[in-house]
């Protein structure tokens, strides 16, 4: 019994539950005061938990990542209020990637050491804290679970294996990020094309799972890609581009339709392309100057709580990424003296950084002609970082000169080394180093919701809102629904009638030169109007002071408050 004990308590499987358990426990301290540093981002975020709570699972449109709605889904289960659940996804996604990457890492034969050293830059660098929206972090864990389940397969499997996993892989982080549906179908027609050149040797049943699994997403959905999608995100970035060098473009967000200016035929990118070479060239040239900045802001890596940053730029890459790695810069350099190990390890190395290649393509790519934003350089980041452990993490000692006690003891150098950084830096290491700036100190997203939630509206009819662009009316209750890009693209009658037909129950005014009062014509004036005389309008006017002192008028159909007693 004793030396069942012993040898589970020293086994590799309990050792690896320490370290991941580790990275939880890291990453709980680093992310548990996010509700005091993080104000609730609208739009993309706030739309994929609005459509995961209000849209028939099945209803989610599979180019706009259904598996991140489907997390927010069942996260729900833990906690429907949606303020809370922002916060939980936020913090449990963050918290998971990286021991999703330490595992799919130990899963590829990595060492613990470097499998432990890449899940601990993962979780401190930047991007893991600051991306938005966050569904790229997601990706990253959907991603890492994925490249977990098929890294074992593909070792010394047959190419058409190969390239049938890695597309697997590709195939479910499209679900999250749409720019993998095209990598995994051509990885996928080269699993057809090479096994049925070689007859889809060893054990081709055996893995039918593959075809199963990855069906279920597509007739649940549908194929995750759509053209469109990737033109309207040109348009939007070019619009917003062409801002910034300088073109006379108010409020470039919401001037999509001036590409018209530019682009007489805006149909497709080729054609774009083909009218006018010189403008795309611009715009790529413009992002290309701008991809190493951005690029350096989501794997920047937080060394003023290691008291580094006075060793500059090459000593912290040489602290981060060379010495880690110096261990497999020595096997390899062996490794190239043996002839017979050499074409072994050299064809391994390659077949599991095969599902990573076209990651690395794909984020240069669109960072280039659409832009570098930060999602999608967070997916470029977390594809090199899962090839550099792969390359000097995974030799195995079969094919090293090292002895075998040094090898280990080179190992548990690395992993004491990880461990003193993490206690050195255990009061540091938090989100407050890269989310220590509150664009909104207010939390008026909050504070407005709780308000409009203690007014006790009606909760069995459709409450119309206005004034919430960015959908806020997700945080009041699941009768609101707001109808300001209705009233700004489908409408031509006037505010007030627009107000009267609909009807419109709620109206949100941050102040009078907000939306919607600043997108569609003559309604300034009615804005003003209806914030000076609310009751000609049938509305109830209240005040909600912040803590800045700024007033927030927030104006409700008289009608909807419950009667005085």
């Amino acid at each position: 019994m004793k030396t069942r004990i012993k040898s589970l308590l020293l086994s590799p499987l309990t050792f690896d539950l320490f370290l991941m358990a580790l990275l939880g426990l890291w990453g709980w301290h680093f992310f548990h005061p996010l509700e005091h540093i993080v104000n609730i981002e609208l739009f993309d975020e706030t739309g994929y938990l609005g459509d995961a709570l209000r849209m028939p699972i099945w209803h989610y449109p599979p180019e706009y990542a259904p598996l991140y709605r489907l997390w927010y889904r069942a996260l729900a289960l833990l906690q429907p209020d949606p303020l809370k659940l922002y916060y939980l996804s936020y913090r449990w996604a963050a918290i998971l990637s990286p021991i999703a990457i330490y595992w799919a890492l130990r899963r590829a034969k990595v060492t613990p050491a470097m499998a432990f050293w890449a899940g601990a830059l993962a979780l401190v660098a930047r991007g893991q804290s600051v991306v938005w929206p966050r569904v790229s972090i997601f990706w990253g864990l959907i991603l890492a679970l994925a490249l977990g389940i098929v890294w074992p397969r593909i070792e010394k499997a047959p190419w058409w294996l190969v390239f049938a996993c890695s597309g697997w892989a590709l195939w479910w982080a499209a679900f999250v990020r749409p720019s993998m549906t095209l990598p995994a179908l051509a990885f996928g027609a080269l699993a057809l094309i090479t096994g049925a050149l070689t007859r889809f040797p060893q054990r081709r049943r055996a893995h039918l799972w593959l075809l199963l699994t990855a069906a279920v997403p597509l007739l649940l959905w549908g194929l995750p890609y759509r053209q469109g999608r990737l033109l309207i995100a040109f348009r939007q970035h070019f619009i917003v581009v062409r801002a910034e060098l300088g073109d006379p473009i108010e409020n470039p967000w919401f001037s999509t339709g001036r590409i018209k200016e530019y682009f007489p035929n805006t149909e497709s990118l080729w054609a774009m392309l083909r009218d006018r070479p010189d403008l795309m060239a611009e715009h790529a040239r413009y992002n290309l100057k701008r991809f190493p900045v951005h690029f350096a802001e989501v794997s920047k890596l937080p060394t003023k709580a290691l008291d580094l940053h006075h060793i500059g730029f090459k000593g912290q890459i040489l602290f981060f990424f060379g010495l880690p790695a110096l261990l497999g810069v020595v096997e390899w350099g062996m490794l190239l003296r043996r002839r017979q190990k050499r074409r072994e390890a050299f064809l391994t190395w390659l077949r599991l950084l095969l599902p990573l290649s076209p990651i690395i393509g794909i984020t240069g790519v669109i960072g280039m002609l659409i832009v570098p934003h930060s999602h999608y350089l967070y997916m470029l980041w977390t594809a090199l970082l899962l090839g550099y452990a792969i390359t000097f993490g995974r030799l195995s000692p079969k094919v090293s000169k090292l002895p075998q006690n040094g090898r280990k003891w080179a190992e548990y150098a690395l992993l004491f080394a990880v461990f003193g950084m993490s206690i050195w830096a255990w009061h540091d290491f938090n989100a407050h180093g890269w989310l220590r700036f509150l664009k909104d100190p207010d939390h008026t997203v909050q504070r407005v919701a709780q308000f409009v939630r203690g007014l006790d509206l009606p909760t069995d009819q459709t409450i119309y809102t206005m004034g919430t662009m960015g959908q806020w009316e997700i945080y009041f209750g699941p009768q609101f629904q707001g109808v300001d890009n209705e009233f700004r693209f489908g409408s031509t009658a006037d505010l007030k009638s627009f107000v009267e037909n609909r009807p419109v129950g709620l109206f949100v005014m941050v102040s009078p030169d907000t939306l919607p009062c600043t997108t569609h014509p003559n309604t300034p004036q009615a804005c003003h109007q209806l914030l000076e005389r609310p009751q000609a309008w049938g509305f109830t006017k209240y005040a909600l002071t912040m803590p800045s002192g700024k007033e927030i008028a927030i104006l409700v159909r008289s009608n909807l408050l419950p009667a005085p007693p």
